[in-house]
Protein backbone atom coordinates (compact mmCIF):
# COMPACT_ATOMS: atom_id res chain seq x y z
CA UNK A 1 0.00 0.00 0.00
CA UNK A 2 1.31 3.44 -0.92
CA UNK A 3 0.26 6.52 1.02
CA UNK A 4 1.02 10.14 0.17
CA UNK A 5 0.29 13.12 2.40
CA UNK A 6 0.85 16.69 1.25
CA UNK A 7 0.23 19.50 3.72
CA UNK A 8 -0.36 22.91 2.18
CA UNK A 9 -1.33 26.35 3.39
CA UNK A 10 -1.47 27.65 6.90
CA UNK A 11 0.43 30.41 8.57
CA UNK A 12 3.92 30.99 7.06
CA UNK A 13 3.43 28.40 4.30
CA UNK A 14 6.24 28.27 1.73
CA UNK A 15 5.26 26.08 -1.26
CA UNK A 16 8.86 25.43 -2.32
CA UNK A 17 9.67 23.97 1.08
CA UNK A 18 6.65 21.69 1.29
CA UNK A 19 7.48 18.14 0.26
CA UNK A 20 4.98 15.28 0.41
CA UNK A 21 5.27 12.59 3.05
CA UNK A 22 5.31 9.28 1.19
CA UNK A 23 4.95 5.89 2.85
CA UNK A 24 5.09 2.46 1.28
CA UNK A 25 3.92 -0.13 3.78
CA UNK A 26 6.34 -2.70 2.33
CA UNK A 27 9.15 -0.53 3.74
CA UNK A 28 7.73 -0.62 7.27
CA UNK A 29 7.76 -3.24 9.98
CA UNK A 30 4.76 -5.57 9.94
CA UNK A 31 3.38 -3.93 13.09
CA UNK A 32 3.72 -0.39 11.73
CA UNK A 33 2.18 -1.37 8.38
CA UNK A 34 -0.77 -3.03 10.13
CA UNK A 35 -1.24 0.03 12.35
CA UNK A 36 -1.59 2.22 9.24
CA UNK A 37 -3.96 -0.22 7.54
CA UNK A 38 -6.09 -0.27 10.69
CA UNK A 39 -6.25 3.56 10.76
CA UNK A 40 -7.33 3.58 7.10
CA UNK A 41 -10.05 1.01 7.75
CA UNK A 42 -11.24 2.72 10.93
CA UNK A 43 -11.82 6.06 9.19
CA UNK A 44 -13.40 4.31 6.17
CA UNK A 45 -10.93 6.13 3.95
CA UNK A 46 -12.04 4.68 0.62
CA UNK A 47 -15.63 5.78 1.36
CA UNK A 48 -14.78 9.35 2.38
CA UNK A 49 -15.80 12.22 0.08
CA UNK A 50 -13.06 13.82 -2.02
CA UNK A 51 -13.32 17.13 -0.12
CA UNK A 52 -13.90 17.59 3.60
CA UNK A 53 -14.37 20.78 5.65
CA UNK A 54 -14.13 23.47 2.99
CA UNK A 55 -17.21 25.38 4.17
CA UNK A 56 -15.56 26.50 7.40
CA UNK A 57 -12.05 26.99 6.02
CA UNK A 58 -10.36 30.32 6.66
CA UNK A 59 -7.94 31.79 4.15
CA UNK A 60 -4.85 30.60 6.02
CA UNK A 61 -6.05 27.13 7.04
CA UNK A 62 -3.95 24.08 6.33
CA UNK A 63 -5.05 21.61 3.67
CA UNK A 64 -4.24 17.91 3.82
CA UNK A 65 -4.16 16.04 0.52
CA UNK A 66 -4.10 12.30 1.29
CA UNK A 67 -3.83 9.62 -1.39
CA UNK A 68 -3.98 5.92 -0.55
CA UNK A 69 -3.39 3.25 -3.16
CA UNK A 70 -3.59 -0.47 -2.59
CA UNK A 71 -3.62 -3.39 -5.02
CA UNK A 72 -7.27 -2.83 -5.97
CA UNK A 73 -8.01 0.88 -5.70
CA UNK A 74 -6.83 4.42 -5.19
CA UNK A 75 -8.60 7.29 -3.44
CA UNK A 76 -7.65 10.90 -2.70
CA UNK A 77 -9.16 13.07 0.01
CA UNK A 78 -8.51 16.76 0.49
CA UNK A 79 -9.39 17.98 3.98
CA UNK A 80 -8.92 21.32 5.67
CA UNK A 81 -8.45 22.37 9.25
CA UNK A 82 -9.88 21.81 11.65
CA UNK A 83 -9.83 18.04 11.30
CA UNK A 84 -12.90 17.43 13.43
CA UNK A 85 -13.03 13.70 12.67
CA UNK A 86 -10.78 12.01 15.27
CA UNK A 87 -10.20 9.09 12.88
CA UNK A 88 -8.97 11.37 10.10
CA UNK A 89 -6.77 13.27 12.56
CA UNK A 90 -5.31 9.96 13.78
CA UNK A 91 -4.65 8.91 10.18
CA UNK A 92 -2.72 12.12 9.42
CA UNK A 93 -0.69 11.65 12.61
CA UNK A 94 -0.11 7.99 11.71
CA UNK A 95 1.12 8.85 8.22
CA UNK A 96 3.51 11.46 9.61
CA UNK A 97 4.81 8.95 12.16
CA UNK A 98 5.27 6.23 9.54
CA UNK A 99 7.06 8.67 7.22
CA UNK A 100 9.56 9.40 10.01
CA UNK A 101 9.94 5.70 10.89
CA UNK A 102 10.43 4.72 7.23
CA UNK A 103 13.27 7.18 6.69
Amino acid sequence: MQIRLLIQGGFAYFPGLSAPHVVDTTDLSAAEAERLRRLIRRVGFFDLPERIGFKECAVDCQRYLITVRDARRQHTVEAVEPLDDPGLFALVEGILRAARVGV
